[in-house]
């Protein structure tokens, strides 16, 4: 017995869908090896004679780059997910403030707090009732690809 043909245009989505599961699972581990970052300088900052190295400048500095690159992706999933899912301002307009403070360009170094708001927003949208329908249909769509 063949199966029915699915649908492109539900592949398609699906696949956009699970690849923003992915990017936001990207950003969070970025955001976690920030955070490691950010707390090996803050413990330099208060001990006193400490002083922080070029190295660890470099890597904090190669971690933000990260973070923009993976807030820059989920961003436009995001932005795109909210047009077509009418997510209303209640849900959108904090994650945009957030993700604006993220990549002002004149703030080398963004705020912990602001990249971490950013990160559990958008972590939120994943188990908010349409996005998690939407990621579990998406998933039961790709598995049925290859139970054929």
């Amino acid at each position: 017995m063949t199966k029915p043909a699915i649908d492109q245009n539900k592949v398609l989505g699906a696949s956009y869908v699970s690849e923003f599961f992915l990017e936001i699972k990207g950003l969070t581990e970025q955001y976690a090896n920030y955070k490691n970052i950010h707390l090996e300088l803050e413990y330099l900052s208060r001990k006193e004679g400490a002083k922080v190295d070029r190295d660890q400048l470099d890597n904090a500095k190669i971690a933000i780059n990260n973070i923009r690159f993976m807030s820059n992706k989920v961003y436009i999933h995001f932005k795109t997910l909210c047009e077509i899912l009418n997510i209303g301002q209640e849900i959108s307009k904090p994650i945009i403030d957030s993700y604006e403070k993220i990549n002002e360009p004149e703030n080398a170094l963004p705020e912990i707090t602001d990249i971490e708001f950013f990160v559990i927003q958008v972590n939120k949208l994943l188990v908010k009732d349409v996005i998690k329908e939407l990621l579990q249909t998406s998933q039961d769509i790709l598995n049925s690809l290859y139970d054929r």
